[in-house]
């Protein structure tokens, strides 16, 4: 049977975690303690992103919260970049003059932060999608809205780009 080892434990639910390449850290998120008053990860305040020390020795470090996206949104699922130096998530950008939970939905904006919590960037806004990954190589972001899935360059620094599923730019490739 293989060892297990408890590196953080906690009271609020704790999903989708990742490794950093060189395998010494780890990110989690975080919910804020709604499943301690009965309610459930899509009824959380906030996901908070934490890292996490591979060895379970160090101390556990908030970098940041992401908001609440709602029971039929996916939780953010954060990424290391190629370097260590940052994190890839995704998070919403609610609609100017628009409550949540209203028919149009937030758009969904990639970010990165430096593992300080500092230097937030936003690198693509997504008109319906669910969620972003960045490649292995951070060269592309690859996400899904609606019924189709789609790559692009991944912009990095600068204004980010926009994406709208019934733009003329759209190609569409078929594997």
């Amino acid at each position: 049977m293989a060892e297990v080892s408890t590196l953080y434990s906690s009271k609020t639910q704790l999903v989708n975690p990742a490794w950093s390449a060189d395998g010494e850290k780890l990110l989690v998120v975080a919910g804020s303690a709604v499943n301690l008053r009965g309610g459930i990860l899509g009824n959380e305040q906030r996901h908070d992103i934490l890292v996490l020390d591979a060895d379970g020795r160090g101390d556990v470090t908030e970098i940041t919260s992401t908001t609440n996206r709602g029971s039929q949104r996916r939780v953010t699922r954060p990424t290391f970049s190629q370097d260590g130096s940052r994190i890839w998530y995704f998070d919403d950008q609610p609609i100017n003059g628009q409550p949540r939970g209203q028919r149009t939905p937030a758009k969904t904006v990639l970010f990165s932060i430096k593992l300080d919590g500092t230097d937030k960037r936003e690198h693509v806004k997504l008109r319906y999608a669910q969620e972003a990954m960045v490649s292995p190589d951070e060269t592309r972001v690859a996400f899904t809205e609606l019924h189709n899935a789609y790559v692009m360059a991944l912009p990095k620094v600068g204004t980010p780009v926009e994406f709208d599923p019934g733009s003329a730019s759209v190609s569409r490739s078929w594997i």
